[in-house]
């Protein structure tokens, strides 16, 4: 599991389950058993079949999130539709176009067809994405694809932290009050910090993960992308 792996697909998974690791941990004081468990997980495998889903629930609301914002980022930033400086927008179209072969439309071009000057983009940002894998000689390309990859992951695990989060807390509260009308032995303030966790927990998957905090990540890994062009021209 190499770096790209870890943060952008294992660490979402360890996201979503952070609110029930932590009511695991309040309910059994058993360091044995649970290091046991982890180390069972990890040499069967487990982390290598849930990278796997994770990497498909980002992928699959990806289009999703690109209909959102009207197209894929790299082609968005390349659309003469999207240019504030004409003059710094035609520069990085030439620096795309030598470093791919691929000549980019003009605006009047793009606003004559702008499905094939959408084509045109998708196909550059495509040829630039193969030529920018190395790390070693492209680390803000691969920084910032890692990062995207995290939100967009993350993004697409939100039903599942949602739900997890909510739950968590709820057996929390029903812990905190049972134990407090005698029906249970538990520590009710510590069950009360734990509610209040999933709760902080379950609002920031609905504050915090959103398109928007995708969207973020995603334009400046296009603006990367784009950048890269220069020195491979």
């Amino acid at each position: 599991m190499d770096a790209y792996d870890r943060q952008a697909r294992l660490y979402p998974a360890a996201a979503v389950a952070a609110p029930a690791t932590l009511l695991a941990l309040m309910l059994f004081s058993l360091p044995k058993w649970w290091s046991g468990l982890i180390a069972f997980a990890v040499t069967g495998g487990l982390h290598l079949i849930v990278v796997q889903i994770v990497r498909d629930l980002g992928t699959k609301r990806q289009p999703h999130l690109w209909k959102m914002w009207g197209g894929t980022p790299t082609t968005v930033r390349l659309r003469w539709a999207s240019a504030v400086n004409p003059v710094l927008h035609q520069r990085r179209h030439d620096d795309v176009a030598a470093a791919t072969g691929i000549a980019l439309p003009n605006a009047q071009e793009e606003s004559a067809d702008p499905a094939a000057a959408d084509q045109t983009y998708e196909a550059a940002a495509s040829l630039l994405r193969d030529a920018t894998r190395s790390a070693d000689e492209h680390p803000l390309v691969k920084a910032e694809v890692t990062h995207y990859g995290f939100r967009r992951n993350l993004y697409g695990c939100r039903p599942f932290g949602v739900a997890v989060a909510a739950i968590c807390g709820l057996v929390e509260v029903a812990i905190a009050v049972y134990s407090a009308h005698g029906a249970v032995d538990a520590n009710i303030p510590l069950m009360t910090a734990g509610a209040t966790a999933s709760g902080v927990w379950l609002l920031g998957w609905l504050v915090v993960v959103t398109p928007n905090f995708v969207r973020r990540s995603a334009d400046r890994y296009a603006d990367a992308l784009i950048a890269a062009s220069s020195s491979l021209a």
